[in-house]
């Protein structure tokens, strides 16, 4: 990791998961974003926490197709 986020290496292909969003927004975006590229369903812990800095997220994210 670094001092204010994370590394992630890629290459490998990514399955639907439930995740764990440990309340936190911006992880729940990142993985609902992450979510769309997997194979297979995924799910969040706490959506409702978006709201604390984009509360129209999910409704503008799925706009996107």
């Amino acid at each position: 990791g670094t001092a204010d986020g994370m590394i992630i290496n890629g290459g490998k292909p990514v399955h639907g998961a439930d995740f764990k969003t440990y309340g936190d927004h911006r992880m729940a975006m990142c993985l609902t974003v992450l979510a769309q590229l997997a194979d297979g369903v995924s799910s969040l812990d706490d959506e409702s926490c978006v709201n604390i800095s984009y509360p129209s997220f999910f409704t503008d994210f799925y706009k996107l197709g």
